[in-house]
């Protein structure tokens, strides 16, 4: 719709550290980039979601204490905080692309309206940004998180692995299902 030149960060990119957004400021021709929009998750819906990976990898805390130690720690500016507090990776942007501006959109409604906001921080008009949220998969369809059961039957599955009562195999297949 537009000449203008933007680079798109999701999450995956949140991760990279100096060389790695170097080397994506060169393949982005860093220069003639007119904006940079990056998206993140909003802490209430990356801190259950990290927990779960948390989970998966056999983790034991309940939720409620991995958050506490999270928030604790982004309060006191420890590690493993820095991963939820963005600063950084705006400074490090900053830093290789200097004076294009950088938006940071935190997804925080439905998929649709996420969408939709985005697609105008993009600079996409009403009905080319209508027309993406018309296409937004229903919640049936998209990428769910475990539910409060599954988790706790994983729990139970973590502690006995970790009391040496189960393989780790366990864990696997009772993921995959």
């Amino acid at each position: 719709p537009s000449e203008r030149r933007m680079l798109l960060s999701a999450e995956a990119l949140s991760a990279l550290v100096g060389d790695g957004v170097r080397e994506l400021a060169g393949l982005a021709s860093a220069q003639s980039l007119d904006k940079i929009v990056i998206t993140t998750r909003s802490l209430s819906s990356l801190l259950p979601s990290h927990w779960q990976q948390n989970m998966k990898q056999g983790g034991r805390g309940v939720l409620e204490a991995y958050a506490t130690r999270i928030l604790t720690a982004i309060e006191e500016g420890k590690s493993p905080a820095q991963m939820f507090c963005f600063q950084n990776t705006i400074r490090l942007w900053r830093s290789v692309f200097g004076d294009v501006p950088i938006a940071v959109l935190v997804m925080d409604g439905s998929h649709t309206q996420n969408l939709f906001r985005f697609a105008e921080l993009c600079g996409l008009g009403d009905e080319h940004r209508q027309r993406l949220s018309d296409n937004v998969p229903s919640a049936s369809e998209q990428n769910l998180s475990f539910s409060v059961d599954e988790c706790r039957k994983l729990l139970v599955i973590n502690e006995k692995i970790g009391r040496g009562e189960l393989s780790t195999r366990a864990r696997r297949k009772a993921i995959e299902v």
